[in-house]
């Protein structure tokens, strides 16, 4: 078998990271990644807060059916025994015909906070997806900086037994060899840190997708292509399931406002009224009336300060809905400002990765020649090293803007919901 050299090894992850970096440019076409996927499917699936907030949803539909309910008859019923012989049953059915507003306004407030329940669902599974992509992004991106660590742990043991050689022929001395060593431990130690930071990744993802999930080692550019900034900005107004939040505190602000405003107003119901008894004498009848029911508490000061007050907080619900369609186009504009400036990192760190290599390359010929220093092949292998590491958390960075992006505009709703799992629930 071939021995593979210092200059093999090198140029072979140049290659490797050069293809890595073409499968993350967003130009690149390719299929969609399952495991991103999935891993929102699972969390929209399984996460706690998802399964709570479809209990809370569940609760409003109830009261708005309860509120409805407000428009059926009413019935009751009452015994009285006056002694032995004589006992009066009364039974009572009242259908209200006429409540000004009332009821209606009442049926409107439930709905809107079941429209308010169902929006904020939405929200907090915008939010798993949003966490989910990014823990899934960062678990990628501690993959790559362990396969960085790995091959730079691979380069310096051959650097070692290759200057063991050299001190064993007299060619170097046991200063090199205890620094190539020095310089090995302290790549152990990193890479120990990087699968540290790894298992702690894997578990904030399992924590959110309650599931292990697969992590492919790229994301697929059809993910992660996004418009414009102008574009951006318009489907985050209209995509924003914040807003959507927001918009539908408003609207039950105003639906609170309308029902207070009625909430004084008199009922008019029709009354049926069976009355039995059980003496001799005494006759049985059944009364139909009209009645008109009301109450005035605290002659209406009291609700003349609840409308003020709900009029307060109408405009409230009003600025706070301006104030995060203002947080909206700031998040959108510094994602995709990051996300720019990370590209143009990638491409700028690729191109010093490869320039570093040839001088790696070089340092290590002139080495063996004795024109260069040990310590010089040591110093330009451990800049490689880190160079390669910026490189990938530029492109991990990249992503991350790009997954936060493509969440907050909806881009993949429609990959996770063909399951039906953004279906609005009952």
């Amino acid at each position: 078998m071939q021995k593979m050299t210092i200059k093999d090894f090198t140029k072979g992850c140049v290659g490797v990271g050069c293809f890595w970096l073409v499968l993350h440019t967003p130009l690149a076409l390719a299929e969609p990644a399952d495991g991103l996927i999935q891993a929102m499917q699972a969390a929209l699936t399984l996460n706690p807060d998802v399964r709570r907030k479809q209990s809370e949803v569940s609760a409003k539909n109830y009261l708005g059916d309860s509120a409805r309910a407000l428009r059926y008859p009413t019935l009751s019923g009452e015994v009285n025994a006056f002694d032995d012989e004589t006992q009066s049953s009364t039974l009572t059915a009242s259908q209200p015909l006429w409540a000004f507003g009332n009821i209606d306004n009442r049926i409107a407030f439930a709905d809107a906070d079941v429209v308010l329940e169902l929006s904020d669902f939405q929200r907090v599974k915008r939010g798993l997806m949003d966490q989910t992509a990014s823990a899934y992004a960062r678990v990628q991106g501690v993959i790559q900086k362990i396969a960085i660590a790995d091959d730079n742990m691979a380069a310096l043991s051959i650097l070692y037994a290759q200057v063991q050689r050299r001190e064993q022929g007299q060619l170097a001395s046991i200063a090199d060899v205890r620094l190539a060593n020095a310089r090995l431990i302290q790549a152990s130690a990193q890479n120990i840190r990087f699968y540290g930071e790894y298992e702690v990744a894997k578990n904030e993802l399992y924590a959110l997708t309650q599931s292990t999930i697969y992590v492919e080692e790229q994301t697929a550019s059809s993910i992660t292509a996004l418009p414009g900034l102008a574009q951006l900005l318009v489907l985050s107004m209209e995509q924003s399931a914040e807003l959507r939040y927001k918009s539908a505190l408003l609207a039950l602000a105003k639906a609170d406002v309308e029902r207070e405003k009625t909430s004084m107003m008199p009922t008019v119901n029709l009354e049926v009224q069976r009355i039995d008894t059980t003496r001799t004498g005494f006759n049985d009848d059944t009364l139909i009336s009209v009645v008109l029911e009301g109450t005035l508490a605290g002659l209406g000061f009291r609700a003349r300060g609840r409308n003020r007050s709900f009029g307060a907080r109408v405009e409230a619900a009003r600025h706070d809905l301006m104030a995060t369609q203002n947080e909206i186009k700031r998040s959108v504009n510094t994602f995709y400002r990051n996300r720019e400036a990370q590209q143009g990192l990638i491409q700028a760190q690729a191109q010093s990765v490869g320039e570093l290599q040839d001088i790696l390359v070089s340092d290590q010929r002139q080495y063996e020649a004795g024109r260069k220093a040990w310590l010089d092949v040591l110093n330009i292998q451990r800049e490689v090293t880190e160079q390669r590491l910026q490189w990938a958390q530029a492109q991990n960075d990249w992503l991350i803007n790009s997954l936060k992006l493509a969440v907050l505009i909806g881009q993949l709703d429609p990959l996770v919901s063909e399951t039906g799992i953004l279906n609005e629930p009952r």
